[in-house]
């Protein structure tokens, strides 16, 4: 390494800011500048002075970070002392004397690497992300007093390719969001391997996460042993530079793709944004639906949307009710009483199910909070007709799929006249989560039964023919619990519960919602999106790479933590509309853009990404 050593990188406006080190008796903290990813540190570049009562020295200086909010330009750094590493900030107007920094505190609340996010403040606060092992998020009003969140927002992921200590690489404000890149160094038998991943938090909430990469977005793949030092990322507008320096290279520099690039739809654009007056239907004193109100079938018609939801009491039995709204989220109609109740045999322990009764008594692990009836419904309308299916559960012995339906006429005069339930899946089997097609595809009814490890569909020649002796020809889920799917190990959906919503059919494909968690965060229940082809809907077109909802907000987290568990969605207007259980206790409603959703959707990519070196 010669005199010249290099510290930091970043934006500086239009520019960029290389800071480093200059000299070798007398080293002295420089600033250098440049334009299109090309710059160097020259005899005249302007040295950085840091005063602290006296000199910063120089030598302790580590990992600087330049960002600039209105006239200031605001500089990032870290010290060591003793054990510790120390962040600290400094400031420079446009009228302050050439190369002096004013340093406004000895601040000793923050550790590790930090970076102020550059033309963004909340609340008129500065924000401040920083890691020392997590990523943590601070704010001032002064670049003096500092206050944390109190929380961890990012913390290393076991089984991942960031399963070790986190590091502050750079911070960015974009118009979706505010960019923070991060990495994480694993110590192999060959070397040391770098990695480096991405994370996307809101603006109006620079502690609410919204996506977070499953696979990293550089890696090095070198596995030297004397590694690299990364010394910064600038983020364009369809792509990142990643600067690193090492004990051979001067400087080296790794274009990788923009994950939001303008061009290029990706994941996080393909997402659903939550009512802000969510939820919208909770349980009431009603004795019958006290309880939780969870899960809601939907359809249109006569001009309005009808909800049929889960709803459950003190005595964890689940019924039907029902409620109706003109736009879709404001729900002016709401029925006091259920208008579907679980039958003997189905849903109901039968008099010969001994097992299923003491079951509904005794279970020490109901199912969505409760011991028997009818759960989950979902409904389609074909021919006049509202088809709902529904997990007809008496115990754990008994979770099997059940079948009945209304004429539309009925429905809309409140005459619940239901045809009479029938068992449409084997006996002795546990079967949830299946959905009906709202149309038939090549002259037949189709039902879809299971997602992974590849699309069953069976299809039948009438829904009308069930006589509780015929079943769908399916396979259980292996244990229960959703099927492992080997070829999503790394994504959010490693383990895939089922279908959410009967498909739409669109012109591009089958949309069909999907629940997964992850064997990396097992407590989840997130909700993901796939194309089927429209004539042979076990072909998936396109998947999305991360999850299009999480359970984030408190109505997800209530009652069962962390669930959005979709039965129920619509296409209203110009928006595509998901109504679904939060928490297995309300009902909560998320929206997009249809034709932005499924433009996203469709180029909705985990394409693996790899370094190119710039000499």
């Amino acid at each position: 390494m010669n005199s010249n050593e290099p510290l930091g990188i970043s934006r500086d406006r239009d520019n960029l800011a290389f800071i480093g080190v200059k000299g070798v008796l007398r080293r002295q903290l420089v600033i250098g500048h440049g334009h299109d990813r090309n710059f160097s540190l020259r005899d005249d570049s302007p040295v950085i002075v840091l005063p602290l009562g006296k000199k910063e020295d120089s030598n302790r200086v580590r990992s600087p970070r330049l960002s600039y909010i209105l006239d200031n330009s605001i500089l990032t750094y870290s010290v060591r002392e003793g054990d510790d590493t120390y962040i600290r900030t400094a400031v420079q107007t446009d009228a302050d004397e050439i190369g002096v920094w004013e340093v406004p505190a000895l601040n000793q609340q923050l550790r590790g690497t930090g970076m102020v996010v550059s033309e963004y403040k909340h609340e008129g606060q500065y924000v401040l992300y920083h890691g020392d092992g997590h990523i943590g998020v601070s704010l001032s009003r002064n670049l003096v007093a500092w206050h944390g969140s109190g929380q961890d927002l990012l913390a290393p992921r076991r089984d991942h390719f960031d399963r070790n200590k986190l590091k502050l690489v750079s911070v960015t404000y974009l118009e979706q969001g505010i960019l923070v890149l991060y990495e994480s160094v694993h110590e192999t038998k060959a070397g040391r391997l770098c990695t480096v991943g991405a994370a996307l938090f809101a603006k109006d909430n620079p502690t609410h996460l919204l996506w977070r990469s499953d696979t990293p977005l550089w890696q090095d793949t070198s596995l030297a042993r004397d590694g690299k030092t990364i010394l910064g990322a600038v983020v364009y507008e369809r792509d990142i530079t990643i600067y690193l320096t090492s004990r051979n290279d001067r400087l080296i520099l790794v274009s990788v793709d923009n994950p939001f690039a303008q061009t290029s739809l990706a994941a996080s654009r393909t997402r659903l944004h939550r009512f802000p007056k969510n939820p919208v239907l909770s349980p009431t004193l009603l004795e019958w639906e006290s309880e939780a109100v969870f899960n809601p079938a939907a359809f249109c018609d006569n001009g309005r949307v009808h909800l049929l939801y889960r709803a459950m009491g003190p005595d964890g039995v689940s019924r039907i009710g029902y409620a109706s709204s003109a736009d879709g989220v404001h729900f002016d109609e709401r029925l006091i009483y259920p208008i579907y109740t679980p039958t003997y045999g189905v849903g109901l322990p039968s008099s010969d199910n001994q097992h299923g009764l003491r079951a509904y008594n005794t279970a020490a692990n109901p199912s969505g909070g409760g011991w028997a009836g009818c759960e989950d419904p979902r409904a389609v309308v074909i021919d006049g007709q509202a088809y709902m299916s529904f997990v007809a559960f008496d115990g754990w012995n008994f979770v099997r799929q059940a079948l009945t339906s209304i004429s539309l006429e009925d429905l809309n005069q409140k005459n619940w006249q239901w045809r009479k339930p029938v068992l449409i899946s084997h006996p002795g089997q546990t079967h949830k989560n299946w959905v009906i097609f709202p149309e038939k595809i090549n002259g037949k009814y189709a039902i879809l039964h299971g997602l992974s490890p590849r699309i069953s569909i069976d299809y039948v020649d009438s829904l009308d023919d069930f006589d509780g002796k015929t079943f769908i020809n399916s396979l259980p889920p292996a244990g229960g619990n959703g099927y492992k799917d080997d070829s999503r190990k790394q994504y959010w959906d490693s383990r895939v519960r089922g279908a959410g919503a009967p498909p739409i059919k669109t012109a591009m494909g089958w949309l069909l919602l999907y629940h997964a968690n992850d064997k990396r965060d097992p407590g989840k229940y997130k909700l993901g999106a796939m194309m089927l082809d429209l004539n042979d809907p076990t072909k998936v077109l396109y998947r999305s790479s991360a999850p299009i909802l999480e359970p984030t907000e408190w109505y997800e987290n209530d009652g069962k933590p962390g669930v959005v568990y979709t039965c129920g969605a619509v296409i209203l207007n110009e928006n595509l509309v998901v109504y679904y259980g939060g928490g297995d206790k309300r009902i909560a409603v998320a929206r997009a853009n249809v034709q932005e959703f499924l433009a996203a959707l469709s180029q909705d990519r985990a394409v693996p990404l790899v370094p190119v070196a710039i000499n």
